[in-house]
């Protein structure tokens, strides 16, 4: 991964972005700029719910006695629940998203999961971000497949990246680097005091790590391409930092200032598709009722706020926002308050460009696989959609096979 730590903190000598670069980068950067697109284009954003958030309690068939029955104590309050139909209401915190689905912009897709269902964090999490319930594929995941099928991608670090410290598996390609950071004050190559300021040698250093072409296949031009990509997406995303702020406010919390950060680099025209980032706690074995309520109330004031900057800078339609997470609970509640690790679960598509309501039949509560939820959408089919009709993107080379589109999007 291209992070500060790894790459930029300090391990590249004594050339400070505020400088200038060596002519060889200048000239990389502008033959970068003449392939990318000369508008931006569209944009997903995938936020992963680490630790399996549950999903019957965030989308709730609120008529079927058996939800009731399974979960005495956890359930939230009848009166409070926030419907959206006539049999199935979204969990009371999830007041903006209500207004979101009144208004045609979130689409909750129910009983998504997949084949052969796994309750281990980690294996479920590879399935999702390989899209390969049987884990056969490389180590490269469905987004970073996507990529490597992507000629517009190529020497583009910034066409995908992570919010955080670390990218997730999704995004990694067999061809370059995902690039992850936390802020965009730290993301710069960082001087080194100690160093002599002899621009010549810099220059021929820098001119060393990054000649390279795509015949050069070996660790040798990757670390070339690596070291070209990092420096060209640190002068792109300090030009963000000169860009006006909306007057959008956003909450304090770690996932809204991830996203403040992703519509900054959105709102400044970087030729940025995929936007990754990750928000955990979710694994609630014990006083889930209090724990789900905050953490869906921060996802709810998160993405509310960043719709509304996305509005500020007129880039409202061009971004979907999915929220996802490695499986949902199990029906009945636990001994401790609490539920265990489950199955289906639903998927949240948040966007303007989105065809809003619900997709899928929410899953039995009584037929079910050994106390879990059965699932009747595979992922992939959510993946597909994006890909192919949002992105435009090759989806077939990314999910490793075709698969059924689903009513996602607007005409």
């Amino acid at each position: 991964m291209i992070t500060r730590r790894s790459f930029l903190g300090g391990s590249v000598g004594a050339l400070a972005l505020g400088g200038g670069l060596p002519s060889v980068l200048e000239r990389a950067l502008a033959a970068q700029a003449a392939q990318e697109p000369k508008k931006p284009g569209r944009v997903l954003v995938v936020l992963q719910l680490t630790g399996g958030n549950d999903g019957l309690n965030t989308v709730v068939p609120f008529e079927d006695d058996a939800y009731w029955k399974a979960r005495p104590t956890i359930a939230p309050e009848k009166k409070d629940l926030r419907k959206i139909t006539e049999t199935i209401a979204l969990h009371p915190s999830l007041k903006k998203s209500e207004a979101a689905f009144a208004e045609g912009r979130l689409v909750v897709v129910q009983g998504v999961g997949y084949p052969g269902p796994n309750r281990s964090h980690f294996h479920s999490m590879d399935v999702w971000h390989t899209a390969d319930p049987e884990l056969r594929t490389t180590r490269a995941g469905w987004l970073g497949r996507a990529i490597d099928a992507t000629p517009a991608a190529r020497g583009n670090a910034l066409f995908a990246f992570h919010v955080g410290d670390e990218a997730p598996r999704a995004l990694l390609s067999q061809t370059q680097r995902a690039t992850s950071f936390s802020s965009l004050q730290d993301y710069a190559i960082q001087a080194d005091r100690n160093a002599p300021n002899d621009r010549a040698k810099i220059e021929a250093a820098f001119e060393a790590m990054t000649t390279a072409d795509d015949s050069d296949r070996g660790a040798v031009g990757l670390v070339r391409r690596t070291a070209a990509q990092a420096v060209a997406s640190a002068k792109e995303l300090k030009s963000v930092l000169g860009k006006a702020a909306t007057s959008a406010v956003y909450p304090g919390s770690g996932l809204a200032q991830q996203l403040r950060l992703a519509a900054q680099v959105i709102g400044a025209e970087l030729p940025a598709r995929i936007v990754s980032l990750q928000m955990g706690g979710f694994d609630l074995h014990a006083n889930a009722k209090g724990g789900q309520a905050n953490l869906l109330t921060t996802i709810d004031d998160a993405l509310a706020a960043f719709r509304d900057d996305l509005a500020q800078r007129k880039r409202e339609s061009d971004v979907i926002v999915i929220a996802f997470s490695e499986f949902g609970r199990r029906v009945a509640e636990n001994g401790s308050a609490g539920t265990d690790h489950g199955a289906a679960g639903p998927m949240l598509v948040y966007g303007d460009a989105v065809k809003g309501g619900l997709v899928g039949e929410h899953p039995s509560l009584t037929a079910l696989d050994e106390g879990d939820l059965k699932h009747s959408i595979d992922f992939r089919r959510v993946y597909a959609t994006l890909l192919a009709g949002w992105l435009e993107l090759d989806a077939a080379a990314a999910l490793g096979g075709a698969f059924e589109e689903l009513p996602l999007l607007k005409a």
